[in-house]
């Protein structure tokens, strides 16, 4: 799995402020919750700084065991 994290959630877990410029890999473990009791659809939800040059989502109220496996965008009439 890969998660982004924001500064304060990267020092949180490794312990150091320092580390929370930086980019690179961090060994964690991580157990997924029950979301079983979400159940409206999921929303797609742009990330701040979209623009017609840079593209990001993130989905939220994604519920069971992560339920996504891929997402696919339509660009001019191609996915």
């Amino acid at each position: 799995s890969h998660f982004d994290l924001n500064a304060v959630a990267l020092a949180s877990l490794t312990g150091s402020a320092d580390m929370a410029g930086l980019c690179g890999v961090v060994s964690i473990t991580y157990q997924r919750v029950d979301c079983s009791s979400i159940t409206d659809n999921f929303k797609v939800v742009n990330k701040e700084g979209t623009s017609i040059w840079w593209y990001g989502f993130h989905l939220n109220d994604v519920n069971d065991d992560g339920g996504i496996k891929s997402v696919e965008l339509l660009k001019d009439g191609s996915w």
